[in-house]
C-alpha cells in the first residue's frame, strides 16, 4: 500500500494538535482521559484517524535525510506509540514534537533509525467521529462516577520524586485554567499504572501552584 500523500498547508492549519484532540476526546468521556489516550492511539495504529507533521527528519548513523513538509506519520511510529507502556506520558500530547527509534535491521546491533517529528496534528474528521462515539458513553460514565466510590488504590508507592517529575510535565501540558483535581488525578495514575498514587499526594502538588489572587473579604 503506498504512502499517504503529504496534505497541503491550508488543510494543516485546520487540523487538531495532539492537546486539542486529548481534549475532545476526553470530554466527550467524560473527563475519563485514561480511556481518552490509548482510545485515539488506537485509532492512529488502525487508520481510522490519520497524522501528519510539518516536519519530519531522519538520520542513521552517517546517512540523514527529510520527508517532504506535512508529510503522513508512519505506521511504525504509530505502532510503537499504540504500544507504549505510558502513553499519557509520550511527548506530542504536550509539545506535538517527538522523536522515535525503529529498528530497521533483524539484528538487535544495527544501527536504529532516529526519526525527529515536528507539528505533529491529527485529522479533525478521525478526531470528530471517535468524539461522536464516545458521547452517548458520557452521561452514565458521569453518574457512575458521582455515584461510586473511588476505588482503593493497590501496589507500590510512587515515590515523591517520580511524583514530582510527572507534576512538571503535567503542569506544562495543562496550565492552571486547564487543571482540574480529577484531570491530574488521572493523569497520574494512567502514568504509573500498577502503582500507587493517593489523591492527597496530587492534591498536595496541585496546592502549590499559585492559584491568582485570593477574592477578597468584605471588612
Amino acid at each position: 500500500m503506498a504512502a499517504p500523500k503529504p496534505i497541503t498547508e491550508e488543510e494543516y492549519r485546520r487540523w487538531y494538535t495532539p492537546k486539542q484532540a486529548l481534549e475532545i476526546v476526553g470530554k466527550a468521556m467524560a473527563g475519563d482521559w485514561n480511556a481518552a489516550y490509548p482510545a485515539i492511539l488506537q485509532r492512529l495504529a488502525g487508520g481510522k484517524i490519520l497524522a501528519h507533521a510539518e516536519d519530519i527528519d531522519w538520520k542513521q548513523v552517517s546517512k540523514t535525510g527529510a520527508l517532504p513538509k506535512y508529510s503522513a506519520v508512519g505506521k511504525d511510529i504509530l505502532d510503537q506509540w499504540n504500544k507504549s507502556n505510558h502513553q499519557s506520558y509520550l511527548p506530542f500530547w504536550s509539545s506535538g514534537n517527538a522523536t522515535v527509534e525503529l529498528r530497521t535491521g533483524h539484528s538487535l546491533s544495527d544501527a536504529p533509525l532516529t526519526i525527529n517529528l515536528y507539528g505533529i496534528r491529527f485529522d479533525p474528521d478521525g478526531i470528530n467521529k471517535l468524539a461522536g462515539i464516545a458521547t452517548p458513553l458520557a452521561a452514565s460514565s458521569a453518574a457512575l462516577a458521582v455515584t461510586s466510590p473511588e476505588p482503593e488504590q493497590k501496589g507500590p508507592r510512587v515515590s515523591d520524586p517520580l511524583l514530582k517529575e510527572w507534576f512538571a510535565l503535567y503542569s506544562k501540558a495543562y496550565p492552571d485554567a486547564e487543571d482540574t483535581e480529577d484531570r491530574a488525578v488521572e493523569s497520574a495514575r494512567g502514568m504509573f499504572q500498577g502503582k500507587s498514587v493517593s489523591r492527597d499526594r496530587v492534591r498536595a502538588l496541585r496546592g502549590a501552584r499559585k492559584r491568582g489572587p485570593k477574592p477578597k473579604t468584605a471588612e
